[in-house]
């Protein structure tokens, strides 16, 4: 008798903490749908999954546009040995500060979903402050390519 409740209970989920990306509903419930919005819950082992990607994701972002930053100065300073080259780099001294600024600014991105990646692995849920962070970055980082596209001009 006791094996067959046994039984019966295994073939539910059991209760395990979820959220909602949505509605941001949480909480220790064992149904895959939010109860408030009707959406997909996420699991904490998802959400950790999607941070580590997130990291990885990150990374590389900063690690590509780094590598990027490096190629290019090594390109201007070695351009600087020529006295033609190096006073059109003078010239445009403005436009290579804005370039290294949108540089700064993705490499930064990066660093900001390698952080959240990071909550996420450890906390389980994501951190709403580090997303506004995020998406100021982002439009940050238009606005300054939209001024440079302004100033290229």
């Amino acid at each position: 008798m006791n094996q067959n409740i046994y039984r019966m209970n295994q073939n539910f989920p059991q209760p395990e903490f979820r959220s909602c990306f949505k509605c941001r509903f949480e909480g220790n419930i064992a149904q895959d749908i939010c109860p408030q919005c009707g959406k997909r819950l996420f699991t904490a082992t998802n959400v950790r999954w999607r941070g580590f990607f997130l990291a990885l994701i990150g990374l590389f972002l900063s690690g590509f546009m780094a590598a990027v930053a490096f190629f290019v100065s090594t390109l201007l300073m070695g351009a600087m040995n020529n006295p033609d080259s190096a006073r059109k780099i003078n010239n445009e001294s403005s436009m290579l500060l804005m370039i290294y600024g949108i540089f700064g600014l993705v490499i930064l991105m990066g660093m900001t979903s390698i952080l959240m990646g990071i909550w996420q692995m450890v906390f389980g849920k994501r951190n709403r402050f580090l997303i506004w962070i995020f998406f100021a970055l982002i439009f940050l980082t238009l606005f300054v390519g939209a001024v440079f596209r302004f100033f290229a001009e």
